[in-house]
């Protein structure tokens, strides 16, 4: 059989009781995972709508598709929204691999493993700040419109919240600084849509710098950054900084239209590196920028309005005598196109740590050479838009791509 979608009522996830599957008795013809897949000859899936690439879909009657590709998902009518969704607050997606205890109207398993939380309503409303954490990705649909005036964070702080689904498992590792009471090396920054830096040596190169890992390249599976490399200890253990979380995930996802207003922010950068502690530890790397998903048929975002997911700052190095290294900065929403300063290195020698990456940069900065190495910064993450001409604000970091 093909692998199919489940969709189970979050209530009853708390009660571990999985009891609804959509689409009971439906063909592949309307599995979008399943005709996405690389070298699927199906015939079957000749029948995917050529305008727009979702799918002819001949399931129960009443029910609704939204979205394209393996993004698409089709909710049956006891399933569909029937009030407008006001979100503002506090959210959390739960824990994986089924959401527990999250937040949710509806949780996805995905055929590819993990779960999505879904939020829903006829049409959605951000106007205020809301603050998303936990281990599964946040996707907000709407049978009509959503509206961002207000800020949709999923970002990941160095002191406070980790976003929705941070610290993907298919990331490509970033290495911790070497540990030596000589100097500790650098963590390397995370790395996602494109490469973090390198973290800087610790004393006279005794202390091996931490390396950032390969970038993801296409990504086509909703997936939270990556974490950074932590700083290596000096003279004592438990000193190095630590490791910056990477962005969330967030997929808004709407019948209609979306509409990110001028003061419209939705946020999934990632965390500054923290900084080495005395005597002579190296600081943390930034973590990466997140994943920021768009599909509608009809996608406006102002030429003011913000879509950033940029990488965190790395911690400064420790100094050889008295001082700690300054934690990374995280990004700030409101300047998508400023840099994240890496933190400064303890005045009595420590390395510095490196700037997040931002924009178009190609990576993310490497950390300095001290006493203590400096943190390497984070890689910039992923935003898709999937239908339509990508917005091309100048609030709008990394690019995005369809």
């Amino acid at each position: 059989m093909a692998p199919s979608t489940l969709l189970v009522d979050a209530r009853l996830v708390r009660l571990v009781l999985v009891l609804v599957i959509a689409c009971v008795g439906c063909n592949k013809r309307i599995n979008p995972e399943w005709c996405a897949q690389p070298g699927n000859s199906d015939p079957l899936c000749a029948t995917i709508d050529p305008t727009d690439g979702s799918p002819q879909f001949d399931g129960p009657p009443g029910t609704q598709c939204f979205g394209t590709a393996s993004f698409t998902i089709c909710l049956d009518e006891t399933r569909l929204p029937t009030t407008v969704l006001e979100l503002a607050g506090n959210l959390d997606t739960g824990d994986s691999p089924t959401c527990t205890n999250g937040q949710c109207d509806l949780v996805i398993v995905r055929p590819t493993g993990g779960s999505w939380c879904v939020r829903t309503g006829t049409s959605i409303n951000v106007a205020t700040v809301v603050n998303v954490r936990g281990s599964c990705p946040l996707v907000l649909l709407a049978t009509t419109g959503i509206t961002i005036s207000g800020r949709l964070d999923v970002s990941s702080e160095a002191v406070g919240r980790r976003g929705p689904s941070a610290n993907s498992e298919d990331c490509n590792a970033s290495s911790n600084g070497g540990q030596q009471a000589s100097g500790g090396g650098g963590g390397g920054g995370g790395s996602f849509g494109t490469r973090g830096g390198d973290g800087g040596a610790g004393e006279n190169g005794t202390g091996t710098p931490g390396t950032a890992g390969a970038p993801m390249g296409p990504v086509a599976e909703l997936r939270g950054g990556c974490r950074a490399g932590r700083g290596g200890h000096g003279e004592s253990a438990d000193t190095g900084g630590t490791a910056g979380d990477g962005g969330g995930a967030v997929y808004v996802v709407a019948g209609t239209t979306i509409t990110v207003t001028a003061t419209g922010i939705i946020n999934a950068s990632g965390a500054g590196g923290g900084g080495g502690l005395r005597v002579k530890a190296g600081g943390g790397g930034g973590g990466s920028g997140g994943m920021i998903v768009l599909d509608a048929p009809s996608v406006v975002v102002d030429p003011v309005g913000t879509l950033v997911a940029n990488g965190g700052g790395g911690g400064g190095g420790a100094g050889g005598v008295n001082g700690d290294g300054n934690p990374g900065d995280d990004p700030d929403p409101t300047k998508p196109q400023v840099s994240p300063s890496g933190g400064m290195g303890a005045s009595s020698g420590g390395g510095d740590g490196a700037s997040g990456a931002i924009g178009t940069d190609v990576g993310g900065s490497a950390g300095t050479t001290g006493d203590g190495g400096g943190g390497g910064g984070g890689g910039v993450g992923v935003i898709r838009v999937l239908r339509g001409a990508p917005p091309g604000g100048a609030n709008v970091s990394p690019p995005a791509t369809n």
